[in-house]
């Protein structure tokens, strides 16, 4: 069991952002079992699942 973090930015200084995908290795696992998103506001979104290597998964955050 592990757990991974990664911050993406989609804005900066003048020609400098992330891009707006996380590519994300599983390193010794071999599944990801749930998907935790923190929006800039707090909010969240946890999404359950089973995934092996080679998925992509999309999220999209509706508006209230």
């Amino acid at each position: 069991q592990g757990q991974q973090m990664r911050e993406l930015r989609a804005s900066g200084g003048f020609v400098s952002y992330d891009p707006l995908q996380a590519h994300v290795g599983l390193g010794q696992g071999e599944t990801v079992s749930e998907i935790k998103v923190v929006w800039p506001d707090g909010a969240e979104s946890l999404i359950a699942g089973s995934w092996t290597q080679s998925h992509e998964i999309t999220v999209t955050r509706k508006a209230d």
